[in-house]
């Protein structure tokens, strides 16, 4: 990957030379502050990136523009690398995830594992219902002649 902004910014801003007498150089902690996990409609979006392999992931958080350096998104891959996209990168990596194979085969397995879980979930409350909720479940009951009585009284 090559590096981006936020690299360039952080690594820029951790180099002394860089630093001007009175300046003050932020701590990781204080850039990191800056991140937002709220407040933008790109938060959660999937993304595909296209490398030598094409790499999902998900924007997780935003920096707000500061001074002359633009908004970025950081992206969380699916395979745990990290990345930094400025506003076009990120609404590039958008719309190429809403057709590419990869990302439409995980949406599917996405989907199916979804519709797995619904059917699990409806047996096992079909299953409750069978086995709990009424006074006569764990009870013991007389079948044979009591059952012919009532069918007989029904009858007749």
């Amino acid at each position: 990957n090559t590096p981006s902004v936020a690299e360039n910014r952080t690594s820029n801003s951790e180099t002394p030379d860089t630093v001007t007498p009175g300046s003050q150089q932020k701590s990781k902690e204080e850039e990191e502050e800056e991140w937002r996990f709220e407040g933008h409609r790109f938060i959660g979006e999937r993304v595909v990136r296209c490398f030598d392999v094409p790499a999902l992931g998900v924007i997780q958080k935003w920096l707000p523009a500061s001074g002359e350096d633009p908004e970025l998104f950081h992206v969380l891959h699916d395979d745990g690398d990290e990345e930094d996209l400025e506003m076009v990168e990120a609404t590039e990596a958008m719309m190429i995830y809403r057709t590419h194979p990869a990302a439409l085969a995980y949406e599917k397995k996405k989907a199916e594992t979804a519709a797995a879980a619904a059917i699990e979930s409806a047996r096992k409350s079909a299953w409750e219902w069978r086995t709990h909720g009424h006074e006569l479940i764990g009870q013991m009951v007389a079948l044979g002649k009591a059952e012919r009585t009532i069918s007989e009284q029904t009858d007749g």
